[in-house]
């Protein structure tokens, strides 16, 4: 059974400014511009997926007629040392996709209804043990099994692309917290990363072509015990100079500050709002390749479709023998 919700999408403009540090965006967001390094490398990511070791993405561009729809996505990984602290896991809030058409800023959804799975570190398999929680403040939580990833994405209706966008901006809160309040405090010896990123849909939510092209995969970052932003931008060092930023309130963490510690430097408007009906997520593929381009030599793909009461199929194709 999918659980009904309504998310509102909103068309927000930038005017004005007010008191208090100014938070820059444009500095922020750098920091996540495609070709940037991890803060640390995901375990049991091949080396030959470019992903692995840096963010990836580009310009939007529509890999064929039938990607209409987008949605965001998120991975919880464990670093290179592939160690598991035992009692802690990472929390996930206000996942949020940003789209920029024209010089307008356009919020997809802002949502903690999240859903999920668990795949091999390299994407070649599905159906290993997913661990999710809600946290008392709505938050999810998440703890990779061993060998595996968590994989999660908004338990909304798959967002309507209508033309190429600009710039795609996807955000999420994120913080380590404690699998039981009882138990030891090993936050500050967590190896746990996480990374998000957005894909091109049909409109029924299947992998265009059967690859679910992404706009990009984002840095992935080490959470902290303190809120952080985790973010992926399809936007250059060029776009981020040129381009027009989203409103400071999709940088906004649940305590109320910024990254940084800064304050808010400009104020928002809601210009239109709609609401849009919850969807089923169907499908998901990861494999490296690059946004408009072809899977790097050796890297294996994955094209997982999914149905009602989450059952899953998947179909691997690529990379060498070994990886099928």
């Amino acid at each position: 059974m999918t659980a009904r919700v309504a998310c509102c999408a909103l068309a927000l403009s930038v005017a004005g400014s007010v008191s208090g540090a100014a938070f820059d965006s444009r500095a922020f967001l750098a920091q996540f511009a495609p070709g940037t390094s991890h803060e640390a490398r995901p375990h049991g990511v091949p080396t030959s997926y470019d992903w692995q070791a840096r963010s990836i993405g580009g310009t939007p561009s529509r890999p064929s007629v039938e990607a209409t729809h987008m949605n965001l996505w998120g991975q919880v990984y464990v670093d290179l040392t592939n160690y598991h602290a035992p009692n802690s896991r990472v929390e996930v809030k206000g996942s949020q996709v940003w789209i920029l058409w024209g010089s307008t800023w356009t919020l997809g959804y802002r949502t903690d209804n999240l859903g999920g799975g668990a795949w091999t570190e390299d994407f070649t398999s599905s159906g290993g043990p997913f661990d999710m929680r809600t946290e008392p403040d709505g938050g999810r939580s998440f703890v990779p099994a061993d060998g595996y990833n968590a994989h999660f994405w908004p338990n909304l209706s798959y967002i309507a692309v209508p033309t190429v966008p600009r710039a795609v901006v996807v955000v999420a809160s994120t913080r380590l917290v404690l699998g039981s309040v009882s138990g030891l405090d090993d936050r500050a010896s967590s190896a746990y990363v996480i990374g998000m990123g957005a894909d091109w849909r049909k409109p029924d939510g299947s992998c265009p072509n059967n690859i679910c092209t992404g706009f990009g995969v984002g840095r992935f970052v080490r959470p902290g015990t303190a809120w952080r932003v985790v973010a992926m931008s399809t936007m250059s060092s060029a776009d981020l100079a040129a381009l027009p930023m989203p409103p400071d309130s999709a940088f906004r963490m649940p305590d109320g500050n910024y990254p940084g510690g800064t304050g808010v430097a400009r104020t928002w408007s809601r210009a239109a709002a709609r609401q849009r009906p919850e969807g089923q997520v169907e499908a998901f593929r990861l494999d490296g390749s690059r946004v408009g381009g072809s899977r790097p030599s050796g890297a294996a793909g994955l094209v997982v479709t999914r149905g009602p009461g989450w059952g899953a199929t998947a179909r691997v194709s690529g990379g060498p023998a070994s990886e099928r």
